[in-house]
């Protein structure tokens, strides 16, 4: 029933290269792009000095956070424990049409009037639905404006309350707004991932801990 329901999603979990990851792993964690598939396993490896693969852990980038609510239940099916990280828009986008969390929860409506006292003083746009869009000739990007309510005293306090709320249903998102904010790095793409990768190799343990608490907050509740 669970193949049934997620055909698109299944199809992403079984390709050949996530195949023997996942059946000789204790714990699945999704993670929506490459980036987060890249940096979380080096972080890993940094904080606990050896790789997720020795805790029976596999990192599987489903390409889109739009998959997840429909891949989490086809490993649940299969007896895999899973878990799924995601940007903080995830929260009150895709885990809302996703079933995870409720269409009009209280949470939701409290981000939309931060979001529009915010749009007051940086000028991002916002959709017919009271979220951020990217703008087509450049400017601000979503991810932009999310980074932006991740720093507000009373943005932070409502990204942490559906935070919490999605961890039940094994589902971490960065209250900061994505990786990119963990590691304090401006971009996005290639370069920046390389960048972030190259950061990470010359930290220590003690120095993720300091500079990056969320990562091992992170793997904690993976592992928990």
């Amino acid at each position: 029933q669970a193949l049934d329901n997620a055909q698109s999603q299944s199809r992403t979990l079984f390709e050949l290269g996530n195949l023997a990851e996942i059946y000789f792993s204790d714990t699945v964690v999704l993670c929506e792009g490459k980036t987060d598939r890249r940096l979380l396993p080096l972080a890993y490896e940094r904080l606990f000095q050896h790789s997720p693969e020795a805790d029976h852990i596999a990192f599987i980038s489903l390409g889109s956070c739009a998959d997840i609510p429909k891949a989490l239940p086809v490993l649940e099916a299969m007896g895999i424990k899973s878990r799924a990280v995601a940007d903080l828009d995830f929260g009150y986008t895709h885990a809302r049409s996703g079933g995870l969390l409720p269409k009009d929860g209280p949470d939701l409506a409290d981000i939309k009037l931060v979001l529009t006292r915010l749009q007051g003083v940086h000028g991002f746009t916002l959709n017919g639905n009271g979220l951020p869009q990217s703008e087509k000739n450049g400017g601000w990007s979503a991810a932009d404006a999310w980074a932006i309510v991740g720093s507000d005293a009373n943005g932070k306090v409502i990204a942490l309350r559906t935070h919490e709320a999605l961890k039940i249903k094994q589902t971490w998102i960065w209250p900061l707004g994505c990786i990119e904010q963990v590691t304090a790095c401006a971009d996005k793409g290639e370069d920046a991932i390389l960048e972030q990768e190259d950061k990470l190799r010359a930290m220590s343990a003690e120095d993720i801990d300091r500079d990056m608490p969320e990562f091992r907050r992170c793997f904690e509740w993976i592992k928990s």
